[in-house]
């Protein structure tokens, strides 16, 4: 309980508490509600390079929201794989350190995660200065959806 004094902690609590019991409301304006509830103004997206078409259309309704955005691709300020350790690709390795870098130095107040990729979108979290959110988990399979595959694997309905 000494944690939710910290203002802030105390605030997003709160703001949780209203926003979350609306069942009628998609987890976009849930969103928007709860970062206009927090007295967030500049939000930060850190989008997968495959959910651009996504992160444009969050970006324009969240400035026709009164919002000031911040969006950055994954694959800003790319590095070779190898220079990890990890194996070569042809693929340029995305950069979740840089995207939380950029977003941190922009001084967003709030940042949504859109596609990262596991573990990408770990350190992105990490890195970050603001609160964040995941909008979108990325599942290639399951079409950005993996409670899909809870579902398949159970047997269980919502």
């Amino acid at each position: 309980m000494e944690e939710y004094q910290e203002p802030l902690n105390l605030l997003m609590a709160r703001v949780s508490g209203m926003v979350s019991p609306d069942h009628g409301e998609c987890r976009v304006l849930k969103t928007i509600h709860f970062a206009r509830e927090c007295g967030f103004k500049k939000i930060g997206l850190a989008f997968c390079i495959t959910l651009k078409d996504a992160a444009r259309a969050l970006d324009r309704l969240l400035e026709a929201e009164g919002f000031e955005v911040e969006s950055i691709i994954c694959k800003v300020g790319h590095m070779d794989r190898a220079q990890i350790g990890a194996p070569p690709s042809c693929k340029a390795m995305c950069n979740p350190i840089a995207q939380a870098e950029m977003l941190n130095e922009a001084k967003t107040d709030f940042n949504i995660v859109l596609g990262l990729c596991v573990g990408h979108d770990t350190l992105f979290i990490r890195h970050s200065n603001a609160p964040v959110t995941v909008l979108i988990a990325k599942d290639h399979v399951f079409g950005n959806a993996p409670e899909e595959y809870l579902k398949r694997l159970s047997g269980y309905e919502t």
